[in-house]
């Protein structure tokens, strides 16, 4: 059985199946003392997509995710069981393809035989198509299991052009909140406008649940103890650095086609092998290091 996550029964069970819910959550002041927030701390001209989360100087950071949480907790308080609030980060979306980003799995930070962790992604703008609204796979939480982290291979990456022709787009409004499962795929495309697309996002845990970081070495999946700090004071992308580590993980990352999510996601049946070869499946663009980043914490 699922551990409940939001109070509201019927939003719990939703999140549990679809794997996503979209409520009202920031009121207008505090959608206006974020927007404010980062108009006073980012001073310098930035482009593609841009992460307060991803500075190299700790304090930064800190400051940027308190003033985050400071807003949130009203909310969080209201709308969430028993949870642990982690951390946050801006995420802006500004104009040009180099703010896209092909659908993904944010990465494991608890363990997922036991627990979910979870997203609370806000705009601070209305999205629609033209500056890069989110979309979302439902139900894709529970498609296979995985270990996702910096160096572990993405079970999706070779078919994401495929999946993404099934995501829902969200067209949400400033302070709605989308509350996702860290498994679910999800994307936003370009911001075609002149306006940066600014949203915040908040990681959050079951108070029981404690915090894991995985990392494939040599091949092999290893699990780490981790905590809120490593993620603030530490380079994320250069592996456990002094994290205890609690064991070694026994896992084959599934090596997915088109085929194959048409099988599980859609029910289509896997056609019967040809004599002939098989034609050579679509590889889509390999995520970058940047990418690669943004799954740590969504967006």
């Amino acid at each position: 059985m699922a551990v409940k996550v939001l109070k509201d029964d019927a939003l719990d069970a939703n999140l549990e199946k679809e794997g996503y819910v979209v409520i009202p959550f920031l009121n207008t002041e505090e959608v206006q003392y974020l927007n404010e927030l980062y108009t006073q701390k980012i001073t310098e001209p930035q482009q593609g997509m841009y992460a307060t989360a991803h500075s190299s100087n700790p304090e930064f950071k800190k400051m940027m995710s308190q003033g985050i949480l400071d807003k949130f907790t009203r909310a969080i308080d209201e709308v969430f069981f028993e949870s642990r609030p982690l951390g946050g980060s801006y995420i802006t979306k500004y104009k040009g393809d180099k703010g896209v980003l092909f659908p993904h799995q944010d990465w494991n930070i608890v363990d997922e035989d036991h627990y979910r962790s979870f997203n609370i992604w806000v705009p601070l703008c209305d999205t629609n198509d033209a500056n890069g609204a989110i979309a979302v796979l439902p139900h894709s939480h529970k498609l296979l299991k995985s270990y996702r982290g910096v160096n572990i291979p993405d079970p999706f990456y070779k078919i994401n052009s495929h999946t993404w022709q099934h995501h829902t787009t969200l067209y949400m409004k400033a302070g709605e909140a989308l509350i996702y499962d860290h498994r679910l795929l999800h994307a936003s495309g370009i911001n075609t406008t002149d306006t940066p697309r600014v949203a915040v996002v908040f990681g959050i845990i079951p108070q029981a649940a404690d915090m894991r970081y995985y990392y494939m070495n040599n091949g092999v999946v290893e699990e780490y103890q981790n905590e809120v700090g490593f993620f603030f004071d530490k380079n994320i992308l250069l592996g456990p650095q002094g994290l205890q580590k609690l064991q070694d993980i026994n896992y084959t990352m599934p090596d997915l086609t088109n085929e194959d999510f048409d099988e599980m996601y859609l029910g289509i049946p896997k056609p019967k092998p040809r004599a002939e070869p098989a034609a050579e499946v679509q590889v889509a663009q390999k995520p970058s290091i940047f990418n690669r980043l943004l799954k740590a914490i969504g967006i």
